[in-house]
């Protein structure tokens, strides 16, 4: 498992950034209890996915530290707003909805979906998602294309995953915003495809 020294030099060569420029970024979001605090040496505690998860979105925003414990604020406590799995054109579940049996969702770690259901924010979603979605008996372990785009207006955010046939999706805004709403311009970031391996591999590093 990475400590945060691991994970700052992983995200580093990631996003193209100085080791000193993304340690000083995970610093900051340790002061203000958005990260694990990690220690030093053989004592150093583990990062887990909620950890790689804040610290890449900073990074991928190009925020500063000042201003990065508030933006990352932001982005994980939206709230779920809508969701659903499908089959083909066929909604095997959507939030609020207990999986049927025999579904696809089966397959899942119990304490994916349902946690979802209970912590509705994006941040414990994205966490428990990065620790748990590419477990090895899971069928889209080597497959799976998932999408996360973020809208910071509002902000909003949609996360996708497709893998044999079956979509999940998912929608996240902040408490009172419209995610339905088209400002004239908006900045958008997308996290895509082998990024999310990646993440789950510092954790598991």
């Amino acid at each position: 498992m990475a400590n945060s020294t691991n994970m700052a030099v992983a995200l580093a060569t990631i996003f193209g950034q100085t080791l000193t420029s993304v340690e000083g970024l995970s610093r900051a979001l340790k002061q203000a209890g958005l990260r694990t605090d990690g220690g030093k040496g053989r004592g150093a505690s583990n990062m887990v996915g909620q950890d790689t998860f804040n610290l890449a979105i900073v990074l991928a925003a190009g925020v500063g530290m000042t201003a990065a414990p508030a933006f990352v604020r932001n982005v994980i406590d939206m709230e779920l707003k809508s969701g659903a799995l499908l089959q083909g054109e066929q909604v095997l579940w959507a939030p609020g909805n207990q999986p049927p049996r025999g579904s696809t969702l089966g397959l899942m770690k119990q304490d994916l979906l349902p946690g979802v259901e209970v912590t509705s924010t994006l941040g414990a979603f994205m966490g428990n998602w990065i620790d748990g979605l590419f477990d090895a008996t899971l069928p889209w372990k080597e497959e799976g294309v998932a999408r996360l785009e973020v809208g910071l207006s509002g902000p909003w955010a949609d996360f996708v995953l497709e893998w044999s046939g079956n979509r999940l999706e998912l929608g996240f805004a902040a408490q009172g915003a419209d995610p339905s709403a088209e400002p004239e311009w908006e900045r958008r970031l997308i996290l895509r495809g082998n990024l999310f391996r990646k993440l789950v591999q510092i954790v598991e590093a």
